[in-house]
């Protein structure tokens, strides 16, 4: 499939034993990325691995200086059974899902172990549960860390991914190329359509002559632009260009359509973009604070050129 050139290599959707990452809390957010991570692994015939954190920072009984392992032997215990617990709890997780898949239990601070283990493994994709208030601290960190593309999934339950089409919010500058590469792979493995869409910016009094005839051919300007973009995906495409909020126009896109939504993460590398590879952005945020029932793809962050 050809498709434009990124800075880095596209995920291998398509490739042998391709590998998807879904991290749970064990809880219902972490039930539900379940879910969406088994339909997703059965759509495209990729394997699933659960990996669930535990956070407490378990050590062996070992690790303690030999003055203080009595002391410290209470505790260990304690600690060994809660992740003897979190392994049988896994297990009736993995179960549930009616699908063979790989389960993990790590030691360790949750989103960092969870990047980790996706660069690790070379995972494809990483899934994270949704939270009703937008995305969870866990959750967040991981979708502005993670080395691979990573799915929030949706409040209900999982689609049919043939029939999700995804709605792709087109930034300006250089990570169009790279987004483009992420849902173009994962629409080709499943399946699935997207819809490019670019945003123009609101015009003031939108209703005179003049202002009709900018946004005209702005809307002209937009579409050929889209079509460049996207005439060598070899997936189904509907282009789309509106005027307005571009994260109210993508989530009401969404809804309509019944599809998901596709952004990119911030990211940069010069000095003054050193705090914002800390955070997604704005865009993005604002799309997963409203998203609830609505999936959203997030692509990795790419250095500033």
């Amino acid at each position: 499939m050809a498709l434009p050139s990124a800075p880095r290599e596209a995920p291998a959707f398509a490739t042998l034993r391709a590998m998807i990452v879904c991290g749970t809390d064990l809880g219902s957010s972490g039930e539900t990325a379940a879910r969406w991570a088994a339909a997703l692994a059965r759509a495209s015939g990729q394997d699933l691995v659960l990996v669930h954190v535990d956070g407490s920072g378990h050590e062996g009984l070992e690790s303690f200086p030999e003055a203080v392992r009595e002391a410290a032997a209470t505790m260990v215990e304690r600690l060994d059974d809660r992740r003897t617990r979190h392994e049988t709890e896994l297990g009736h997780l993995a179960a549930s899902l009616g699908m063979d898949c790989e389960r993990v239990v790590l030691d360790g601070r949750p989103w960092e172990r969870l990047v980790d283990y996706a660069a690790e493994r070379r995972a494809t994709l990483l899934i994270v549960g949704p939270h009703a208030a937008g995305l969870g601290s866990t959750s967040r960190n991981a979708a502005v860390h993670s080395p691979c593309p990573v799915l929030v999934a949706g409040t209900g339950e999982p689609p049919e991914f043939s029939a999700l089409p995804w709605v792709v919010g087109i930034p300006h500058g250089h990570a169009v190329a790279q987004l483009l590469h992420d849902v173009g792979a994962l629409a080709a493995t499943t399946g699935s359509a997207l819809v490019p869409t670019r945003i123009l910016p609101r015009i003031p009094d939108d209703s005179s002559s003049a202002a009709q005839t900018l946004l005209a051919e702005m809307d002209a300007v937009a579409r050929q632009e889209l079509q460049r973009l996207v005439e060598n995906l070899g997936v189904p495409v509907t282009l789309h260009v509106a005027s307005g909020t571009p994260a109210t126009v993508l989530l009401e896109e969404a809804r309509g359509r019944g599809a998901g939504i596709a952004v990119t993460a911030h990211s940069g590398e010069r000095p003054r973009d050193a705090l914002r590879r800390f955070f997604l952005g704005s865009v993005t945020e604002r799309i997963l604070r409203g998203a609830e029932t609505v999936p959203v793809f997030i692509s990795p962050p790419v250095p500033t050129p």
